[in-house]
Protein backbone atom coordinates (compact mmCIF):
# COMPACT_ATOMS: atom_id res chain seq x y z
CA UNK A 1 0.00 0.00 0.00
CA UNK A 2 2.73 2.49 0.72
CA UNK A 3 4.36 1.65 -2.41
CA UNK A 4 0.97 1.78 -4.49
CA UNK A 5 0.39 5.46 -2.59
CA UNK A 6 3.74 6.63 -3.68
CA UNK A 7 3.79 5.93 -7.26
CA UNK A 8 0.28 7.29 -7.52
CA UNK A 9 1.83 10.91 -5.98
CA UNK A 10 4.90 10.90 -7.61
CA UNK A 11 2.79 9.95 -10.96
CA UNK A 12 0.22 11.81 -10.86
CA UNK A 13 1.63 15.45 -10.25
CA UNK A 14 4.18 17.12 -13.03
CA UNK A 15 5.80 18.64 -9.95
CA UNK A 16 6.01 15.39 -7.53
CA UNK A 17 7.08 13.47 -10.59
CA UNK A 18 10.77 15.65 -11.98
CA UNK A 19 11.09 16.31 -7.66
CA UNK A 20 10.81 12.68 -6.43
CA UNK A 21 11.52 10.21 -9.32
CA UNK A 22 15.30 10.74 -9.06
CA UNK A 23 15.41 10.55 -5.36
CA UNK A 24 13.75 7.15 -5.60
CA UNK A 25 15.79 6.19 -8.91
CA UNK A 26 18.94 6.44 -6.97
CA UNK A 27 17.50 4.76 -3.70
CA UNK A 28 16.08 2.02 -6.12
CA UNK A 29 19.61 1.42 -7.60
CA UNK A 30 21.77 1.50 -4.63
CA UNK A 31 22.91 -2.20 -3.45
CA UNK A 32 20.72 -2.53 -0.32
CA UNK A 33 23.08 -5.04 1.32
CA UNK A 34 25.45 -1.84 2.06
CA UNK A 35 22.76 0.01 3.84
CA UNK A 36 22.08 -3.13 6.00
CA UNK A 37 23.79 -1.85 9.21
CA UNK A 38 21.73 1.34 9.08
CA UNK A 39 18.62 -0.64 9.31
CA UNK A 40 20.41 -2.35 12.41
CA UNK A 41 21.26 0.29 13.87
CA UNK A 42 17.79 2.18 13.46
CA UNK A 43 15.73 -0.80 14.52
CA UNK A 44 18.07 -3.33 16.37
CA UNK A 45 18.57 -7.08 15.59
CA UNK A 46 15.23 -7.96 16.02
CA UNK A 47 12.94 -8.72 13.64
CA UNK A 48 11.94 -5.14 13.11
CA UNK A 49 15.25 -4.66 11.12
CA UNK A 50 14.35 -7.69 8.66
CA UNK A 51 10.97 -6.63 8.02
CA UNK A 52 12.30 -3.21 7.68
CA UNK A 53 15.23 -4.62 5.46
CA UNK A 54 12.33 -6.51 3.29
CA UNK A 55 9.94 -3.22 2.76
CA UNK A 56 13.02 -1.70 1.17
CA UNK A 57 13.59 -3.97 -1.09
CA UNK A 58 9.90 -4.55 -2.18
CA UNK A 59 8.42 -1.11 -2.50
CA UNK A 60 11.07 0.43 -5.06
CA UNK A 61 9.39 -2.08 -8.06
CA UNK A 62 6.02 -1.17 -6.89
CA UNK A 63 6.60 2.78 -6.66
CA UNK A 64 8.74 2.47 -10.19
CA UNK A 65 5.84 0.24 -11.92
CA UNK A 66 2.97 2.23 -10.92
CA UNK A 67 4.68 5.62 -11.86
CA UNK A 68 5.23 4.56 -15.13
CA UNK A 69 2.08 2.92 -15.50
CA UNK A 70 0.41 6.32 -14.49
CA UNK A 71 2.67 8.21 -16.93
CA UNK A 72 1.91 5.73 -19.70
CA UNK A 73 -2.03 6.69 -20.17
CA UNK A 74 -3.11 8.30 -23.07
CA UNK A 75 -3.68 11.81 -22.45
CA UNK A 76 -6.65 11.77 -25.13
CA UNK A 77 -8.26 10.02 -22.40
CA UNK A 78 -7.87 12.12 -19.46
CA UNK A 79 -8.93 14.77 -21.59
CA UNK A 80 -12.22 12.69 -23.33
CA UNK A 81 -12.78 12.32 -19.50
CA UNK A 82 -12.86 16.28 -18.81
CA UNK A 83 -14.25 17.45 -21.16
CA UNK A 84 -17.88 15.17 -20.61
CA UNK A 85 -17.42 16.68 -16.89
CA UNK A 86 -15.65 14.08 -15.00
CA UNK A 87 -14.54 14.67 -11.27
CA UNK A 88 -11.29 13.99 -10.33
CA UNK A 89 -12.03 10.91 -8.22
CA UNK A 90 -14.36 9.80 -11.09
CA UNK A 91 -11.37 10.34 -13.39
CA UNK A 92 -9.12 8.49 -11.22
CA UNK A 93 -11.99 5.36 -10.67
CA UNK A 94 -12.43 4.73 -14.41
CA UNK A 95 -9.36 5.89 -16.07
CA UNK A 96 -6.59 6.24 -14.41
CA UNK A 97 -6.56 3.03 -11.66
CA UNK A 98 -8.02 0.24 -15.02
CA UNK A 99 -5.09 1.23 -16.33
CA UNK A 100 -2.41 1.13 -13.92
CA UNK A 101 -3.80 -1.82 -12.50
CA UNK A 102 -1.41 -4.40 -14.98
CA UNK A 103 1.46 -2.26 -14.03
CA UNK A 104 0.85 -2.12 -10.09
CA UNK A 105 0.62 -6.03 -10.24
CA UNK A 106 3.70 -6.30 -12.19
CA UNK A 107 5.56 -4.31 -8.93
CA UNK A 108 3.66 -6.54 -6.40
CA UNK A 109 5.33 -9.88 -7.89
CA UNK A 110 8.70 -8.17 -8.00
CA UNK A 111 7.98 -6.26 -5.35
CA UNK A 112 7.11 -9.46 -2.97
CA UNK A 113 10.51 -11.18 -4.60
CA UNK A 114 12.57 -8.62 -3.12
CA UNK A 115 10.53 -8.61 0.00
CA UNK A 116 11.76 -12.17 0.67
CA UNK A 117 15.12 -11.67 -0.46
CA UNK A 118 15.60 -8.78 1.92
CA UNK A 119 14.29 -10.78 4.69
CA UNK A 120 16.54 -13.72 3.46
CA UNK A 121 20.19 -11.23 3.40
CA UNK A 122 19.13 -9.36 6.67
CA UNK A 123 18.64 -12.82 8.47
CA UNK A 124 21.85 -13.90 6.80
CA UNK A 125 24.07 -11.30 8.44
CA UNK A 126 21.81 -10.47 11.87
CA UNK A 127 20.10 -13.39 12.92
CA UNK A 128 20.69 -16.26 15.47
CA UNK A 129 17.14 -18.34 14.27
CA UNK A 130 15.20 -17.78 11.09
CA UNK A 131 15.63 -18.95 7.70
CA UNK A 132 18.62 -17.04 6.96
CA UNK A 133 20.06 -18.40 9.86
CA UNK A 134 19.54 -21.81 8.98
CA UNK A 135 20.83 -21.39 5.90
CA UNK A 136 23.93 -19.95 6.63
CA UNK A 137 24.17 -23.16 9.48
CA UNK A 138 23.29 -25.66 6.89
CA UNK A 139 25.66 -24.51 4.40
CA UNK A 140 28.48 -24.55 6.93
CA UNK A 141 27.85 -28.13 8.52
CA UNK A 142 27.65 -29.13 4.59
CA UNK A 143 24.10 -30.66 5.33
CA UNK A 144 22.73 -30.06 1.77
CA UNK A 145 19.70 -32.30 2.63
CA UNK A 146 18.42 -29.90 5.08
CA UNK A 147 19.36 -27.19 3.04
CA UNK A 148 17.37 -28.30 -0.17
CA UNK A 149 14.85 -28.85 2.02
CA UNK A 150 14.80 -24.91 3.27
CA UNK A 151 15.31 -24.13 -0.37
CA UNK A 152 12.41 -25.63 -1.00
CA UNK A 153 10.31 -24.27 1.32
CA UNK A 154 11.15 -20.66 0.65
CA UNK A 155 10.32 -22.01 -3.35
CA UNK A 156 6.87 -22.98 -1.95
CA UNK A 157 6.34 -19.60 -0.31
CA UNK A 158 7.68 -17.48 -3.56
CA UNK A 159 5.04 -19.79 -5.43
CA UNK A 160 2.29 -19.62 -3.33
CA UNK A 161 2.49 -16.00 -2.92
CA UNK A 162 2.99 -15.47 -6.72
CA UNK A 163 -0.21 -17.18 -6.92
CA UNK A 164 -2.03 -15.04 -4.53
CA UNK A 165 -1.21 -11.90 -6.34
CA UNK A 166 -1.86 -13.75 -9.67
CA UNK A 167 -5.64 -14.12 -8.66
CA UNK A 168 -6.00 -10.67 -7.18
CA UNK A 169 -4.73 -9.47 -10.44
CA UNK A 170 -7.26 -11.79 -12.33
CA UNK A 171 -9.90 -10.65 -10.02
CA UNK A 172 -9.28 -6.83 -10.55
CA UNK A 173 -8.07 -6.99 -13.83
CA UNK A 174 -11.29 -9.01 -15.38
CA UNK A 175 -12.35 -6.28 -17.44
CA UNK A 176 -9.15 -6.82 -19.78
CA UNK A 177 -9.89 -8.87 -22.46
CA UNK A 178 -6.05 -9.73 -23.26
Amino acid sequence: MIGLAIGLAVGLQRFTFRSFMPIILLLYGTPQITILPLFVLSFGIGPASKIAFGVSHGIFPIIVTVVAGVQNIKPVLLTSARSMGASRWQIFRWVIFPHMIPRFFTGMRLGMTGVLLGVLLAELYVSTAGIGYFTTLFTQSFNPTKLLGLISVLAAMAIALNEIVRRAELHYGRWRSD
